[in-house]
């Protein structure tokens, strides 16, 4: 789904605006394994992701493979750039709600040295 991969362009850009635009006004990330929202609505969103982007200006998200089905978007991600010589992989799922991520899911968070 291609608003999933504009999402994953602008956080590469660092492109707060860009990056925002993907996500529906209501939007709610969770993080599986603390079985917690980690934010709600786009606003709180808004404020994570620009206080993220200051933190690490460097990191990139490669995405490693997808699975999409219906409105759902699966895919296993890489990112570095958070600390040095390290990655974090992980798996992300997103909600996809009239061409919108409405909701997202993190979980499976491992690092690996690069």
């Amino acid at each position: 789904m291609s608003i999933v991969d504009d999402q994953l362009e602008a956080y590469n850009d660092r492109d707060i605006v860009k990056f925002l635009s993907c996500y529906t006004e209501n939007v709610e990330v969770y993080m599986l394994e603390q079985g917690k929202m980690i934010t709600d609505g786009k606003d709180q969103l808004h404020e994570v992701m620009s206080a993220a982007f200051k933190a690490t200006p460097n990191a990139k998200t490669t995405l490693i493979s997808r699975i999409t089905q219906n409105n759902l978007v699966v895919d296993h991600e890489k990112i570095t750039g958070h600390e040095p010589g390290k990655a974090i992989l992980t798996v992300a799922i997103y909600e996809i709600v009239d061409n919108k991520i409405a909701k997202v899911w993190f979980g499976g968070r491992s690092k690996e040295e690069i």
